[in-house]
């Protein structure tokens, strides 16, 4: 008998569980964290497996920080062993538009029934397109108070 690994086991279950699921008519699906269910020393344990694995052992302590803050977003200020660098780079990314305009219409083109999935994805930049286009309005037509451009 074959002895299946941790992902081969989790990737079987979760085949049989959607035996019988219709993925592109499943609207009321929600997405869970993978990792929200691991304690700390399961998600440890996945991260340097999976560094080994892919032969990233070099960049192991920046995955475990990485899977520490993807665990729980909620509380990536508190999580341990990250600097007030990577904290300021972690609040510029919540507090900015950043890499948002390019990964949320992957994330909605993936985690969405097919039947809606075009929309979604045009509907975002079409909003994107038109923000875009009312910051070129208002700063166009606003006088400055000052001469600071000169």
């Amino acid at each position: 008998m074959t002895r299946l690994t941790y992902y081969e086991q989790k990737s079987r279950s979760a085949e049989e569980a959607l035996k019988g699921v219709d993925l592109n008519h499943n609207f009321e699906a929600l997405v869970e964290n993978p990792l929200a269910h691991l304690t700390p020393e399961q998600l440890q344990h996945d991260v340097r497996s999976f560094a080994r694995t892919t032969g990233l052992e070099e960049y192991q302590e920046l995955l475990e920080k990485g899977a520490r803050i993807a665990k729980d977003p909620r509380y990536w200020g508190a999580i341990p062993g990250v600097t007030d660098a990577e904290k300021r780079a972690l609040g510029d990314e919540k507090n900015r538009m950043g890499a948002k305009a390019s990964t949320i219409p992957v994330l909605a083109a993936e985690n969405s029934p097919a039947s809606i999935r075009g929309s979604l994805v045009m509907g975002w930049q079409l909003w994107v397109a038109f923000g875009i286009f009312l910051q070129r309005v208002t700063s166009t037509t606003s006088k400055p108070k000052s001469d600071w451009k000169k």
